[in-house]
């Protein structure tokens, strides 16, 4: 989104989504951290996650709130950075402008389905590790 921002000589919301972006991208590593880190394990491979809602309550609190702005939600900051770049892309009324408006809708769909994923075999998936490790 950045990129695309400056693409289209709006550097000051590529500005403002550099920020914003660090501050929900910050929360979703420091909540990964505390995941990865509540293992016996240590493990990073997520389809070794599941169920962990009933154990990780405050990680998986900030993983929603930190998800759901990322997946540009109304009321986020994700949701006022992207929007306003997707807008003005599309506000460009040239060709380039409207390649890079379905480019940053195809990109923003992708970052949906992704968090949805994490977000589900993490903390909603089935356990499939040993007791051992929870």
């Amino acid at each position: 989104m950045m990129m695309l921002a400056i693409g289209s000589s709006a550097y000051d919301l590529a500005i403002y989504h550099l920020y914003c972006h660090a501050f929900f991208k910050a929360l979703l590593f420091m909540s990964a951290g505390s995941i990865i880190h509540s293992f016996i394990s240590e493990t990073q491979d997520m389809r070794k996650y599941g169920g962990l809602i009933e154990y990780l309550p405050f990680s998986y609190t900030s993983m929603v709130v930190a998800s759901l702005s990322l997946m540009a939600i109304p009321g986020l900051t994700g949701y006022y950075s992207k929007d306003i770049i997707i807008e003005s892309l599309y506000g460009t009324y040239t060709v380039s402008g409207y390649i890079m408006y379905y480019i940053a809708t195809a990109s923003a769909t992708l970052t949906a389905i992704y968090s949805i994923r994490v977000l589900y075999l993490t903390f909603y998936n089935n356990p499939r590790s040993n007791k051992y490790t929870y």
